[in-house]
Parts: C-alpha cells; sequence; structure tokens
C-alpha cells in the first residue's frame, strides 16, 4: 500500500498527472480537431491505430505544446481562471508561498489534486469547444467547396448527432463548472491551512494519534 501511494505521490510531485490531464489530453483534442478537419474523423482514427511508437512519442509532445496556445487563448478571453476572481493576483502569490512554506506533504499533495482537476477540466472545456467550432467550420468549408448546401444536411443527420451534440454540450458545460469550482476550493483550501497554522495542526495530529491509540 504505501509503494502504490509513493508512486501516486510521485505522480504529482513530478506534475506528470498534471501534464498528462492537463495539458496532453486538451492538446490531443484540439491536435485531432485540426487533422479530422483537414481529412475525415475515420481517417485520423485510422492513422492513429497505425502509428509507432515514435510517433506517438512525438504526438505526445506536440499535443503538450499545442494545449498551452489553448491555455493561452482561454486566460486571454478570461476563459479560465487560476484564482478566484473576488482576489487580487498579488494576494494570491502571498497565500501560495506561505503554504508552500509551511504545508506538511499531504497537504502539498492535496493542493495539487485541485490544481490537476482546475488545469485539466478548464483546458479541457476550452479545447472541446474550439475543436466542435474547428470540425463545424471545416464540414461547412468542406461542403461549400463540393457545392453542396451544408445546412439541409445539417438537419437531415441531425437525429443521427442530436444524442452525441447534447453528451458533448454536457462535457463542456460541467467540465466548465468543475473548473470554477476547483479555482475556488484550491484558494480556501491553502488559506484554512494557513489559518490553522502547523502549531495547530501538529496538536491535532498528536491528539488523534493518542485517541487511537487508547481506543486500540
Amino acid at each position: 500500500m504505501s509503494d502504490f501511494s509513493d508512486f501516486f505521490e510521485s505522480f504529482y510531485s513530478k506534475f506528470i498527472l498534471r501534464d498528462i490531464a492537463a495539458k496532453v489530453t486538451p492538446g490531443l483534442i484540439f491536435v485531432f480537431s485540426i487533422a479530422a478537419s483537414a481529412s475525415s474523423v475515420a481517417s485520423v482514427f485510422a492513422y492513429m491505430a497505425a502509428m509507432s511508437l515514435w510517433v506517438w512519442v512525438s504526438l505526445y509532445a506536440v499535443a503538450w505544446i499545442a494545449a498551452f496556445a489553448v491555455q493561452s487563448f482561454a486566460e486571454k478571453a478570461s476563459l479560465i481562471r487560476y484564482f478566484p476572481s473576488s482576489v487580487v493576483q498579488s494576494e494570491f502569490y502571498d497565500v501560495q508561498i506561505e503554504f508552500a512554506r509551511i504545508c506538511s506533504s499531504d497537504e502539498k499533495q492535496q493542493r495539487e489534486r485541485f490544481v490537476v482537476i482546475k488545469e485539466a477540466c478548464g483546458n479541457s472545456y476550452v479545447s472541446l469547444t474550439i475543436a466542435t467550432l474547428i470540425l463545424i467550420l471545416g464540414a461547412i468549408i468542406e461542403a461549400s467547396f463540393n457545392g453542396t448546401a451544408f445546412w439541409p444536411w445539417a438537419w437531415q443527420a441531425s437525429h443521427r448527432v442530436l444524442l452525441p451534440i447534447l453528451v458533448l454540450a454536457g462535457t463542456i458545460v460541467f467540465l466548465r463548472k468543475m473548473h470554477f469550482i476547483h479555482v475556488e476550493r484550491e484558494f480556501l483550501f491553502m488559506k484554512r491551512v494557513l489559518e490553522i497554522g502547523p502549531v495547530q495542526r501538529t496538536k491535532d495530529i498528536i491528539e488523534t494519534n493518542g485517541n487511537t491509540e487508547v481506543s486500540t
């Protein structure tokens, strides 16, 4: 059990999980949408199924970089936040620095969980939104070049794609909601740790251990 905990702690402390969940996954969604709009979704899936390990490694790097473009756009457009709207940036940094100075390893890991969820949900909902717009725009452009009216075709296909569209829209909405929820949770958690202080937390741990020993 200890080895299992150490494994995940290493994932958090070395930012591996944050890179995969908050950068690579949104980046892959963005890159996939661009490739699919240039060819087709089926063609992209077929190509991915035949990719070698080194191509996957290269794609991982491209997706990681692409996610920063998505995140930069989202930040510029105020689609994501790093701290609550009621908090100024200098206050957030002060709390962050003081938290890093006094927090325990467990508290550091808990805060990292909040950050991973915050960034993963924020980047993913923005990436899914951009990807949807890219695919729709690509379909409209392709239809215009082929001399096909897009909207009549879209209306005829609506009965087949209605459920996926509703699921996608719901996913985007709730990912956005979870992003802003964890923006608040991360900051409130750090503030609470600072309010309690290391001395009080040490006393609580001693009392908890003492009660455990008595009950056993």
